[in-house]
C-alpha cells in the first residue's frame, strides 16, 4: 500500500495503478453547534481536495462506503434518510458519474456491531471479556478483508475510487492500488476541538467534585 501525497503528484508516476482517495469518516453524536460547523467545513474541504485530485487523475468512477451492504440507488436512498454529513459529498460525486458500490457483507458488519455493544455493557469475567474481544477481532478482520476484496474486484486499472471509512480501520490494499489520504485542515481543527472539550469536561467534573466533597484535608506533619 502506498499513501499518496495530497500536494501535486505527477500523473505519470501513477500510470497503470488504481487510485483510491481515502476519506476519514467524521460525524458527531453530540448536540454541539460549534462541532457541527467544523464537520460541515471538513466535508466541504474534502470535496475540494477530491475535485483537485480528479483534475489530475480523472473523475471518480466508484465510491466505497464503510457500512454499505447493498450499494446503488437503494443504498443512496437509505443514506438520504439517515442524512449523515457525508451524504452531500456522495451525492455530488455520484452526480458526476460515479457509482456507490456494495462495500461489505451484512453478517460480519452486524456481528462486529453486536460484539462492540456487548463489550460496552458487559460486567462479565475477564475470561468472557477476552473471548468477546477475540470474536470482535475476528469479525473486524473478516470485515476489512471483504472491503479490500470488493475494492480490488470492482475498481479497474487506472480508475479512480473514493473510500469513506473510519480512521481506525485496518484495511490492507493491493500493491496495484495507490491510496491518497484526504486530510484537510478542518480535520486537525476537529480533533483539537474535541481534545479541548474533553479537557474542559474533566476540569468541570473535578471542580464539581471539589465543590461537593470539599477540599482535601490538610495533614499536619
Amino acid at each position: 500500500m502506498t499513501l499518496g501525497n495530497i500536494g501535486k503528484p505527477t500523473v505519470d508516476q501513477f500510470d497503470g495503478y488504481k487510485k483510491l482517495f481515502l476519506v476519514p469518516f467524521v460525524t458527531s453524536f453530540a448536540q454541539d453547534a460549534n462541532l457541527d460547523k467544523l464537520i460541515d467545513k471538513y466535508w466541504d474541504e474534502v470535496e475540494e481536495q477530491i475535485t483537485n485530485l480528479e483534475s489530475r487523475f480523472g473523475s471518480t468512477s466508484e465510491i466505497f462506503l464503510e457500512g454499505a451492504v447493498v450499494g446503488g440507488e437503494t443504498e443512496l436512498d437509505e443514506l438520504a434518510k439517515a442524512n449523515p454529513p457525508s451524504v452531500s459529498l456522495i451525492k455530488s460525486i455520484v452526480s458526476r458519474g460515479a457509482v456507490l458500490r456494495k462495500t461489505e457483507e451484512a453478517e460480519p458488519l452486524l456481528e462486529a456491531v453486536d460484539l462492540q455493544r456487548c463489550l460496552m455493557v458487559t460486567q462479565a469475567s475477564i475470561k468472557v471479556h477476552q473471548q468477546l474481544s477475540e470474536w470482535l477481532s475476528d469479525a473486524r478482520k473478516r470485515r476489512y478483508s471483504t472491503i479490500s476484496s470488493n475494492i480490488d474486484a470492482t475498481l479497474g486499472a487506472n480508475k479512480v475510487g473514493v473510500l469513506i471509512i473510519s480512521q481506525d480501520h485496518q484495511v490492507q490494499f493491493p500493491e496495484d492500488t495507490k491510496v491518497f489520504y484526504i486530510a484537510p485542515p478542518a480535520l486537525n481543527q476537529i480533533e483539537g476541538y474535541i481534545r479541548d472539550q474533553s479537557t474542559k469536561k474533566a476540569s468541570d467534573m473535578k471542580a464539581e467534585e471539589t465543590k461537593t466533597n470539599g477540599p482535601e484535608d490538610l495533614i499536619d506533619n
